[in-house]
């Protein structure tokens, strides 16, 4: 199934959760973020769970918390 994060498109399996789709993004763009480091939003605003559900063109935004 197709999700977005940051507005990049990713394909994860069907009934893929949240942490799957970071998993994806994370290899895709080549990074790693801390858990923790991060939070995660759905296209209305509200923070979304790692084992939140997904369903087709989802779209997430990774937001990276500040460096204390």
């Amino acid at each position: 199934m197709k999700v977005c994060i940051n507005n990049i498109p990713l394909r994860i399996y069907n009934g893929g959760k949240v942490k799957d789709a970071l998993l994806r993004y994370q290899v895709h763009c080549g990074l790693v973020f801390e858990k923790g480091s991060y939070l995660i939003y759905d296209k209305y605003g509200n923070e979304v769970e790692h084992d939140g559900a997904l369903s087709e063109n989802s779209e997430l935004f990774l937001e990276l918390k500040p460096i204390k």
